[in-house]
């Protein structure tokens, strides 16, 4: 199947270089080389030592990426350049912040983050569900934090509970969600639902509440989720004492680099004259054979890793110089195993 594929590929894409037609429309790309990962000193962490650090860092770094700390306790005022920001991950313990402002610019900031095209990736707590009020903790964030987790993918509807007897597991892949500890309901305590929107959600931990009331429909909860936007693995399903649950090594590379399992290609326009032309007619030419396909121009090239051309089954390179084909780039993506087609 693949052989034909690659075939098909080099067809269409050949036929179709002399047309000239429509408009460009690729899926998203990868943005960017530093990953922003944001703790909270006021849990006794610092840029030196934090569960992102831990637990992240070794697979960010490993696959030619770079990582950027920073203290949620300090607010966000100082990061309004997320030019070289592929993604945001957050690990937290707590979930209440001092004030309500605290946690909408929070969301806000999050959200802003998200439609500038970046992977928000929250593990363990949110970090800002609730706010002091005096001697009062309140819960009135949700109408904040909702639109930003529709950005990863999934809704927020709540109804916790942390009564094991009436929260079950229906849904479990082990090798991401059961590293070094099995999950077990009568230890996590906890439940909030949580609703996949889209297709390319991916559910590696689905908890069900039997006693759910009527607004939760069959109370189903992926308490753990991948997709292309982001990712989400809910508190007390991470963590137990000194113990990881989640494999985060697995986790992190997946919402990195996620692979939806559907056969793309990656078209690299470099130094070519009259790119514009060849760019639409690619572009036809894939959609007319009903190729899934992402476009690079050439300045967006600098942006990549070579891990991030893993999900492309075939790479379609338009150059006019040798000089202008991204060989390191490239290096990695065929010594495992990645087809290029150069036109």
């Amino acid at each position: 199947m693949k052989s034909s594929f690659i075939k098909t590929i080099v067809l269409v894409a050949a036929s179709f270089c002399i047309v000239i037609v429509c408009t460009v429309s690729s899926f998203a790309k990868a943005k960017g080389l530093t990953v922003l990962c944001i703790y909270k000193s006021s849990e006794g962490y610092t840029d030196d030592s934090n569960p992102l650090k831990w637990f992240f860092e070794k697979d960010i770094t490993s696959n030619g990426l770079r990582v950027q700390y920073h203290d949620f306790d300090k607010g966000f005022s100082s990061l309004s350049n997320l030019e070289d920001i592929r993604a945001i991950v957050t690990w937290y313990n707590s979930g209440v912040v001092a004030s309500k402002d605290i946690g909408i610019n929070y969301a806000k900031f999050m959200i802003d983050a998200a439609d500038k095209g970046i992977k928000i990736i929250i593990t363990n707590s949110y970090g800002a569900y609730g706010y002091k009020d005096g001697n009062e903790t309140k819960w009135d964030l949700l109408p904040y934090i909702r639109p930003l987790f529709t950005k990863i993918g999934i809704y927020f509807q709540g109804f916790w509970t942390n009564n094991p007897n009436n929260i079950k597991i229906i849904y479990k892949d082990s090798a991401i969600v059961e590293k070094d500890e099995k999950q077990d309901v009568t230890k996590s305590l906890h439940y909030q639902q949580i609703i996949p929107l889209r297709e390319d959600v991916k559910t590696y931990l689905q908890l069900q509440r039997t006693d759910a009331p009527p607004q939760a429909g069959d109370g189903k909860s992926s308490v753990i989720v991948i997709s292309r936007t982001g990712a989400f693995a809910l508190e007390n399903y991470v963590v137990r004492g000194s113990k990881l649950m989640l494999n985060t090594s697995a986790f992190i590379k997946e919402a990195l680099f996620y692979d939806d399992g559907y056969l793309n290609v990656g078209v690299m326009i470099g130094d070519i004259d009259r790119a514009n032309v060849i760019l639409n007619n690619i572009s036809y030419a894939f959609k007319y054979a009903k190729i899934r396909y992402d476009i690079y121009i050439k300045d967006e090239l600098k942006k990549l890793v070579a891990k991030d051309l893993s999900e492309y089954e075939a790479i379609v390179i338009a150059t006019k110089t040798k000089e202008a084909i991204p060989y390191e780039l490239l290096k990695g993506y065929v010594e495992n195993g990645g087809k290029c087609i150069f036109l």
